[in-house]
C-alpha cells in the first residue's frame, strides 16, 4: 500500500478571512500515490489564545481554547469508472469532501505579537485560528497531517458599548516633588469611542499654580497590551504589560502662575488594532488611552520628573451613531 502524495484543503473564500458568526466552508481532496487504504480522516477546527514569557528563572505560559470542533469524515471514495464507493484510494478513485464549521458569534480577532525567544522576558502572544487535517492509514503506525490557518476579522460595534458615547472628564491635582505649588488639570474628550482613521478631539486646561514653568506639553495615543498567564507555583495568574505610543502631538509650555487651555486633536492610524476585551478571551487584552505628558523646566523639573495623565478610550470597528445629547462620566 502507498501513501498520499498530497492533501489539498481549499477554503471557499480565497482570502481565508472570516467574521465571528460566519460559516467556514472548505473542500478536502486526498491525492494518492499508488493504492492507499485509509483508516480514518479527521478535520479539527480550533481557535486559541496563547501567551508566554519568562521572568527571571520562572516561566509563564497559558493557552485558552476559544472553540474546538472535531469532525470524523467518511473514508470511502468514489470511483471514476463505475461510480461505486471503495475503501481503497487509487488514481481512479476520487476523495473529495466538503467540510464546514460555524464560528461563535463572539470572538477576538486574529492577533500576533512580536515572537520572542523562550528565554526572553519579552512576551509571545497570539490569537490563532486553524484547521487540522489528519489521515490515518491501515497497516501503518503513522499518519499524515496538515495545518491550515485562517483569519478572523475584528468586530467591535461601538453602539453596543454604553461607555463609547460618554463624554470623558477627568480632573487632577498634581503635587510635584521639589516644586513649590501644584498644577490643576482638567481633561475633556467629547466621547470615549472611536474607529481607526477618526480624529480624537481633546481639551486640556492647566492651571500652573507652581513656581516652575511648564516647558512642553505632549499628547500621545497609547496602546496598552496586557497578557495573562499561568504560573508553575501559584494559582493566581501573572500579568505582563507592554505599552507603545502610536501617535503624538506637541505644543509649547505654560509660564509659572498662569492658566492655559489646549484645544487640539490627534489622529488614530487606519491600521490600528481594535480594543480586545471581554470577547471570550481572558489572557490577551488591548486597551487605548489619550495621555498628556507634562515636562517641567529648570531644577524643579529635573527633580519632579515627567508628569502624565491618561484618559481611557475604546477603539472599535463600527462607528458611533451619535445622539444629540451626550452623557458625562
Amino acid at each position: 500500500m502507498g501513501k498520499l502524495s498530497d492533501i489539498r484543503f481549499a477554503f471557499e473564500r480565497p482570502s481565508a478571512c472570516y467574521y465571528p458568526g460566519d460559516e467556514v466552508t472548505a473542500s478536502l481532496t486526498l491525492v494518492p500515490d499508488g493504492q492507499v487504504k485509509i483508516k480514518s480522516v479527521t478535520v479539527e477546527f480550533r481557535g486559541s489564545a496563547a501567551t508566554r514569557w519568562r521572568s527571571g528563572l520562572l516561566g509563564r505560559a497559558s493557552e485558552q481554547l476559544l472553540f474546538h470542533d472535531v469532525q470524523e469524515l467518511p473514508v470511502r471514495c468514489s470511483n471514476h469508472e463505475d461510480g461505486d464507493e471503495h475503501e481503497t484510494l487509487t488514481e481512479k478513485c476520487e476523495y473529495d469532501r466538503k467540510v464546514s464549521f460555524s464560528l461563535p458569534v463572539s470572538l477576538p480577532p486574529s492577533f500576533v505579537d512580536v515572537p520572542a525567544a523562550w528565554c526572553s522576558s519579552t512576551p509571545t502572544a497570539q490569537i490563532d485560528y486553524c484547521v487540522y487535517v489528519k489521515v490515518q492509514y491501515f497497516g501503518f503506525s503513522f499518519s499524515d497531517s496538515r495545518e491550515y490557518k485562517f483569519n478572523v476579522h475584528p468586530v467591535l460595534d461601538l453602539n453596543t458599548q454604553p461607555l463609547s458615547k460618554q463624554r470623558a472628564i477627568d480632573e487632577r491635582e498634581l503635587v510635584l516633588c521639589g516644586v513649590s505649588g501644584f498644577i490643576e488639570i482638567t481633561a475633556i474628550l467629547e466621547k470615549r469611542g472611536y474607529v481607526p482613521g477618526e480624529q480624537i478631539k481633546f481639551q486640556f486646561t492647566l492651571e500652573n499654580k507652581s513656581d516652575t514653568k511648564i516647558k512642553n506639553l505632549t499628547v500621545r495615543l497609547k496602546q496598552l497590551r496586557r497578557y495573562y498567564a499561568d504560573t508553575w507555583f501559584d494559582e493566581e495568574k501573572a500579568c505582563l504589560e507592554q505599552e507603545d505610543s502610536i501617535q503624538s502631538v506637541d505644543r509649547g509650555g505654560i509660564a509659572a502662575g498662569t492658566t492655559d487651555s489646549w484645544d487640539g486633536s490627534i489622529d488614530i492610524p487606519q491600521d490600528t488594532m481594535p480594543s480586545i476585551f471581554q470577547q471570550k478571551c481572558w489572557n490577551v487584552f488591548i486597551d487605548y488611552y489619550v495621555q498628556l505628558g507634562i515636562e517641567l523646566g529648570g531644577v524643579g523639573g529635573w527633580m519632579a520628573g515627567r508628569q502624565e495623565l491618561g484618559v481611557w478610550i475604546l477603539v472599535g470597528t463600527n462607528p458611533l451613531k451619535m445622539d444629540t445629547t451626550a452623557s458625562e462620566c
